[in-house]
């Protein structure tokens, strides 16, 4: 089996943060700490997802597309994230990055 590029999930996991965060420290968008920010874009250096280390008001300049989702579902189960986790990786093996936001159903 062919081993994934890392995604920015693969940087939520290491630090225990959500993606939407990772997200925002990647684009020097407002609502993560200096220093969270600093955590993002080291764990990106060492786990490979950043090729060239680019920090300023730019953000980052990268071949990578991303795209998002809006995922509604009756109930948290992690049946759901599973799957969606995994086609997140599949999708990083061709450069994209799915930034998903789980609705929960009322």
């Amino acid at each position: 089996m062919e081993k994934h590029k890392p995604i920015m999930q693969d940087i939520a996991d290491a630090l225990s943060v959500s993606r939407i965060s990772v997200w925002k420290a990647l684009n020097n968008k407002s609502g993560v700490s200096d220093e969270l920010r600093d955590q993002v874009f080291e764990k990106a250096k060492e786990i490979g997802y950043l090729k060239r280390f680019e920090h300023g008001t730019e953000g980052i300049k990268s071949e990578t597309r991303t795209i998002a989702a809006v995922v509604s579902r009756p109930e948290s189960s992690m049946f759901w994230t599973q799957i969606i986790h995994q086609i997140a990786k599949e999708l990083s093996l061709q450069r994209i990055n799915l930034m998903y936001y789980l609705h929960p159903k009322k």
